[in-house]
């Protein structure tokens, strides 16, 4: 007999991100802090924050950035994300998300001086902000697992 396994979808508007029914563990941002959803996890319904979930699959584990969202666990082991957006770490380009976060950066600084935009413009500069730099953190923490040694003096 196998040891139980979840069944997991993160899904945007605009495609699924990732989807597996062998997953043994998940660790995912909210309000609350991190948590991890095991199999046989009780029903539960969460926010999710902008940050790095976690996929244990077997002896890989596969990260993602995702901004906020609602997590779903549902009966028989079935765990769904709904995601505003999120990316697989292998597939965020750094160099667009650092000039996401540079754009966004220098909107707010003009803002400070001239004052134009409204409470909710300068929430979302924040959050496009927030979202650029946790995809910066989970890409480049892919490319530094995933960078070959060099060679020592010995």
């Amino acid at each position: 007999m196998s040891a139980a396994k979840l069944s997991l979808k993160v899904i945007a508007p605009d495609k699924m991100i990732f989807a597996s029914s062998e997953v043994d563990c998940i660790s995912i941002p909210t309000p609350q802090g991190i948590i991890s959803i095991y199999p046989e996890h009780a029903e539960l319904l969460s926010l999710i924050s902008v940050g790095e979930i976690q996929v244990e699959v077997g002896d890989k584990t596969i990260t993602l950035a995702i901004s906020s969202g609602v997590l779903k666990v549902l009966p028989g082991n079935t765990v769904e994300i709904l995601a505003d957006t999120g990316e697989l770490a292998e597939e965020i380009d750094l160099a667009r998300a650092e000039a996401a976060r540079l754009r966004a950066e220098q909107l707010l600084a003009n803002n400070h001086q001239s004052q134009t935009f409204s409470e909710v413009e300068i929430a979302k500069v924040q959050a496009s902000i927030e979202k650029n730099i946790t995809r910066l953190h989970v890409g480049n923490k892919l490319r530094k697992t995933h960078l070959p040694s060099l060679p020592t003096n010995d």
